[in-house]
């Protein structure tokens, strides 16, 4: 069951499959060191709430992907994990058959077929909304704590520490990996940033802390290789927290939303 949200979506590459060699030569590296570094499994939240996604595309191939828990049934992600509209080979564009979701530590999948994204990805590949849920139909008993989603103005994130964390092709399988620097350029629904990724990564949670809270402002989607030489990230806007919202409202109940 699948289908868009009230709001516009966006574009990115869709996450095909990479060969180590050509993982390595991503421009999602900002500079000449990889500051990324291992999260081990048995850290609490916030790690946690990070998960791993295997996406089953329309050609049976399947990639990887990250999300994280907004909500009790609804883990966030990249639109593009949830709609290919930019892979080279045409056949596996299109809605993702099956999303098998990992738990932080867990080698054991849920799956599910309910995902959602927004009109603008779907129907116009728009970049600045380009971000997608994948739905549970049931509550998980000790389910991963739901990240806060914050919305913040441009002064309280321009040049301000914040950090990654997500799953990368180029490490073993499962393995967290999370790296932080500072947000180097706030536009009205993405985030500019040279905190280091690689395909993997996308729809993992951009964090920020204050004091001992953890939360999220925004979602990884698109590597450097777009303007700037930055990594970019969708912007916690009133209008996705709005989405989050409703996603999580109609669960496993609605075909689609007009």
């Amino acid at each position: 069951m699948k289908s868009d949200s009230v709001g516009p979506g966006d574009v990115d590459d869709a996450g095909f499959p990479f060969e180590p060699d050509e993982v390595t030569r991503t421009r999602d590296i900002i500079g000449d060191e990889d500051d990324r570094v291992p999260v081990s499994d048995d850290k609490p939240h916030p790690w946690h709430s990070v998960v791993r996604l295997e996406i089953t595309r329309q050609d049976d191939t399947i990639v990887g992907g990250t999300g994280w828990f907004a909500s009790p049934t609804v883990i966030l992600t990249a639109g593009h994990c949830v709609y290919d509209r930019h892979s080279e080979d045409l056949a596996a564009r299109g809605w993702a058959k099956q999303m098998a979701v990992y738990l932080h530590g867990s080698t054991t999948p849920i799956i599910t077929s309910i995902i959602r994204t927004t009109k603008g990805w779907k129907n116009c590949g728009d970049k600045r909304y380009d971000y997608g849920a994948v739905v549970l139909s049931d509550l998980l008993t000790d389910g991963p704590e739901p990240y806060h989603c914050k919305v913040l103005g441009s002064m309280d994130l321009k040049d301000k520490e914040a950090r990654i964390a997500g799953y990368p092709q180029d490490k073993p399988t499962g393995s967290l990996w999370e790296a932080q620097s500072k947000i180097k350029r706030v536009e009205t629904e993405e985030l500019l940033y040279d905190i280091d990724t690689i395909p993997g990564e996308s729809g993992a949670p951009v964090l920020m802390t204050n004091g001992e809270q953890v939360f999220v402002v925004g979602l990884h989607h698109w590597g450097a290789g777009s303007s700037h030489g930055l990594n970019r990230g969708i912007r916690l806007t009133d209008k996705l927290v709005e989405n989050i919202e409703q996603w999580s409202a109609i669960g496993s109940q609605d075909e689609s939303i007009a």
